[in-house]
């Protein structure tokens, strides 16, 4: 499959491809997990596979559409306000809360800021 076929699947501009693809920074920051999911898709490969260097690297963990609970709890524990919570993070996620489809807007930046909170692997958080 070329480039431009890839492209042209994922609904993306042909240079806005190249460069998710060229640079790491581009992928991580400026592509929501929707985007890298549905370009998974594409390449017939899982968004976990893309990160995982080993197969085995990604233990058992919960699912994006867990991510929100966890954070409830971890903000009952230790009696917290979502606002500490998103200042630790360096993210405004306060809206995935209560609609956890909202995450898929994340990028993976935010999505490893939340699980290195949560002490989670946020490669295996990825479907």
């Amino acid at each position: 499959m070329t480039i431009q076929e890839i492209a042209r699947l994922t609904g993306l501009g042909t240079a806005r491809y190249c460069d998710l693809e060229s640079f790491d920074e581009e992928l991580t920051t400026n592509a929501s997990l929707k985007r890298i999911n549905d370009i998974c898709k594409v390449l017939h490969i899982s968004p976990r596979a893309l990160f995982t260097v080993e197969p085995s690297q990604a233990g058992a963990s919960v699912t994006l559409e867990e991510i929100p609970g966890r954070i409830k709890e971890k903000l009952a524990k230790e009696r917290t306000s979502i606002q500490e919570f998103e200042e630790r993070v360096g993210y405004s996620i306060v809206e995935s809360l209560d609609n956890s489809t909202l995450i898929w807007d994340w990028n993976i930046e935010c999505l490893q800021s939340v699980c290195k909170e949560l002490q989670l692997d946020w490669v295996a958080v990825l479907p």
